[in-house]
Parts: structure tokens; C-alpha cells; sequence
């Protein structure tokens, strides 16, 4: 209980003290949070560094609502302590209870510079998966496609985000199913070198 309320209160030298204590619980849950949880929340870096250290899970999770510390530090903001658990490798998949990431809930509060942070990450670490999602298998080589299939954009279930545009992803569509889509996934196509016909991105064009 004293180490929580020390990570609680950001008192570094009261946290170093009581983790020299033998067996000492780094994962105590008060007000359905662990000191590291609380630390994050807080804000307290210097707390939240020695925890870590002492080997603080850091995909514990609040009760209620299932957040990590990462969610709490994203929540409120607080840079630092966001870069100390990427650097730890924390789970930047994780979800909570109403299975929203780190992410969704950065941009659920309108911080749009940790948005980015976060999506910087993900694309540095984690090239060619889907943020929550599970990775993308490599497509196989490409082989020649009949005359009545086009490749087409269509957008993906991934809700767009104060920082970054709506991602589009490939799909190849008979000639017959294209004219059962809606309108919005219609694909715009320019004559071209490749199978007659190129794809060009609804978000590249003008659409009145």
C-alpha cells in the first residue's frame, strides 16, 4: 500500500526505499490500480522509470475498464512517460474493455500530437499491420489476371482520426461484382501500361 501511494504521489526517493523492502508487491491494486498505473496517470516519470525497472508489469490493467499504462499516459497526455513504456515495449495492440487501444483513446480526447506519436510507432515497428489488428501476410507473387478483373480501392473498418487519412487497401473485383458497389466504392480508372488500365486513389481525386 505505501508503494502505491508513493508512485501516487510522485515521491521517487520514497519509491527507491520501499523497493529495496524484501518481496515487495509491485502489483498491490488500490483504487483498482497498480503503482505503476498510478504513476502513469500522474504523470510521474522518475516513478514510473524505477517501477519499470524493478520489472512493474506494464500491461497491468485498472479496474474498471481495462486500461494499460500506456491508455493512462496517453489519456492524460503525458509524453514522457508514453516514450518510457514504447521503449519498454509495451503493447501498443492492447485493448480495454470496449476495445479501444492506446490510440483510440488518445484520439477519443483530442490529442492529436500523441495521435501521432503513436502512429509513428506503429509504423516504424510494426510496417504493414493494422493498428489493433493482426498482421498482414506477405502477398503472394503476382500472376497474370484476367481481362475482367481491375484492382479497386476500397477503404478499410478503421475509423479516421483528427491525424491521419482514411487508409485504403487493394482489392481485386470481376467486372460483374464492381457494378453491385455503392457509388462511394466505385473505381476510378485511367487507361495505363498495366493489364490496359491503373488504379488511381479516391483520395488523389476530385469527387463532386
Amino acid at each position: 500500500m505505501e508503494l502505491f501511494y508513493a508512485a501516487w504521489g510522485g515521491r521517487p526517493e520514497a519509491v527507491t526505499r520501499l523497493l529495496a523492502v524484501p518481496k515487495v508487491n509491485l502489483e498491490f491494486v488500490q483504487m483498482g490500480r497498480t503503482p505503476l498505473l498510478a504513476a502513469a496517470e500522474e504523470g510521474h516519470l522518475a516513478c514510473a522509470r524505477l517501477l519499470l525497472q524493478a520489472g512493474a508489469s506494464k500491461e497491468a490493467r485498472t479496474v474498471p475498464h481495462g486500461w494499460s499504462p500506456l491508455m493512462m499516459a496517453a489519456r492524460k497526455q503525458h509524453t514522457a512517460i508514453v516514450q518510457l513504456l514504447l521503449d519498454a515495449d509495451a503493447d501498443l495492440d492492447a485493448k480495454d474493455d470496449e476495445g479501444r487501444t492506446a490510440y483510440d483513446v488518445a484520439w477519443m480526447n483530442g490529442h492529436s500530437t500523441m495521435c501521432k506519436m503513436l502512429e509513428g510507432t506503429v509504423s516504424a515497428k510494426f510496417t504493414g499491420r493494422r493498428l489493433g489488428g493482426e498482421p498482414d501476410s506477405a502477398p503472394p507473387p503476382s500472376s497474370p489476371k484476367s481481362p475482367d478483373e481491375q484492382l479497386v480501392t476500397l477503404p478499410v473498418d478503421i475509423p479516421p482520426s483528427p491525424c491521419s487519412p482514411m487508409p485504403e487497401r487493394l482489392y481485386m473485383v470481376p467486372d460483374g461484382l464492381k457494378k453491385k458497389l455503392p457509388p462511394f466504392a466505385q473505381p476510378i480508372l485511367e487507361p495505363g501500361p498495366v493489364l490496359g488500365e491503373t488504379w488511381t486513389p479516391l483520395s488523389q481525386r476530385s469527387i463532386v
